[in-house]
């Protein structure tokens, strides 16, 4: 017969056994929420930047002027076909013109699209939606299938960079193909396990890629599978588990710690993709606003100076259209660092726009600030920025503010905004404070 000491030791490991079990199948849940939280922040990522490269052209007059009014086909192709699409990995750049007609502006060559094609279920539907509300609004990239193949998609229509208004309601948009190779380039800068169009018979897990809006039908599925702990460790753990038990928790705590370590650096990252613009590495205009509302609030409550540099560099679109985006992005890059070098490492530094910039200066008085001012902008027009064996010449107009009974830091920011405005209508590569 069994004696009570061995079913009371039988009792415990199977108890033990079953919790184990059990915490193991609340990680898998966890495990499995994590990765569909991780791949929508991927995809959220993704259609954020995507929209920003869309909103940049959609917004310049020179794009639409050389685009759709002079039709300008040497422009068309340095600028979308051998520019665009190699640098940020689209798959074709089209335009929708008001009358509803489709020109295939470039694509890649193995590509097989056609203009009538770009015009997608989810296309037509983001159309009917903006003309139906408001048009002025912008729309979030969505994705569309062609053919069995689907697309990242952004439309923006074109804008006046003036004024903002939209210039006759054609739309620039701008397309990913969710292929093999840009799947797999998901899953390696995000951590993502490996992703598929295509079920197959490994994939466990999927999320629905819906067109505009999520109320619709979805255009497809991705899949991917996400390991088990329980599947792996639990048949064995059972049968060996009195044997091992010691050795099995202390590889669990081992496996556990090494998870944690993994999600606490893909936060990191994601916090760093979330607040840091991406080409200069300085606080983006999102994150610099937070930082300067709370130094703003500090400085009041402690009765301290506090001052606001805007930087915008002078005839920046007559350097990209001069020498090409890849010189401008490499001049955005070269203040950044002139920047950096004169700044504290207590001051707020970002970038605001396109070519602007700005500097939140705690503890600052008006004539400090104005010094600092004046010490950046002589150091950017007396270092020419050197590149592929050409000397650029860049000089910065600057605005300053300064802390007295501004009740907010956006309208700090604002005066500081209208000092560089004094400055640009004084001659430009001037510093001018707001007075």
């Amino acid at each position: 017969m069994i004696s009570a000491v061995t079913w009371l030791i039988i009792t415990m490991i199977v108890l033990i056994a079953g919790l184990i079990v059990y915490f193991l199948t609340v990680l898998d849940d966890k495990s499995i929420d994590d990765v569909h939280s991780r791949i929508d922040i991927a995809f959220a990522i993704e259609k954020d930047q995507l929209q920003k490269l869309n909103v940049e052209y959609s917004f310049w007059n020179d794009a639409y002027d050389y685009t759709l009014v002079r039709h300008d086909q040497s422009w068309i192709k340095d600028t979308y076909q051998d520019y665009l699409l190699p640098t940020y990995n689209l798959s074709y750049v089209a335009v929708i013109k008001s009358d509803m007609r489709v020109e295939v502006l470039a694509k890649r060559h193995d590509n097989d699209i056609f203009p009538q094609a770009v015009l997608s279920s989810s296309v037509l539907e983001m159309l009917t939606v903006i003309q139906q509300g408001d048009l002025t609004e912008q729309k979030q990239p969505f994705f569309s299938e062609f053919e069995g193949n689907i697309f990242l998609v952004s439309a923006e229509p074109f804008r006046d960079e003036e004024t903002g208004d939209i210039v006759d309601g054609s739309y620039l948009i701008l397309a990913k193909e969710l292929n093999g190779y840009y799947l797999s380039t998901l899953s390696e800068r995000y951590r993502l396990p490996d992703l598929s169009l295509d079920s197959g018979g490994k994939y466990d897990d999927s999320m629905a890629l819906y067109g505009v809006t999520s109320a619709g039908k979805s255009v497809g599925y991705l899949y991917w599978y996400t390991p088990r702990i329980t599947s792996q460790i639990a048949p064995y753990m059972i049968i060996i588990m009195f044997a091992f038990l010691v050795i099995t928790v202390v590889l669990a705590r081992l496996l556990l710690n090494k998870d944690f370590r993994d999600i606490a650096l893909y936060q990191e990252k994601l916090f760093t993709a979330a607040t840091t613009d991406s080409l200069t590495n300085s606080a983006n205009r999102r994150y610099f606003m937070e930082l300067g509302k709370k130094e703003f609030q500090i400085q009041v409550l402690q009765k301290q100076p506090m001052s606001v540099l805007v930087f915008d560099l002078d005839h920046f679109k007559s350097v990209n259209d001069t020498y090409g985006h890849a010189v401008g992005d490499a001049a955005l890059k070269h203040f950044t660092q002139i920047c950096q070098k004169n700044v504290r490492g207590t001051d707020v530094f970002g970038r605001i726009g396109g070519e602007e910039f700005a500097v939140v200066l705690s503890g600052v008085s008006q004539e400090k600030g104005m010094e600092l001012g004046e010490r950046i902008r002589n150091a950017l027009s007396s270092t020419p920025l050197d590149i592929d064996r050409k000397s650029v010449l860049l000089t910065v107009s600057v605005g300053l503010a300064t802390l007295t009974e501004q009740t907010s830091f956006g309208e700090l920011l604002d005066n500081a905004d209208k000092a560089l405005y004094l400055a640009k209508n004084s001659g430009r590569n001037v510093v001018k404070s707001y007075e």
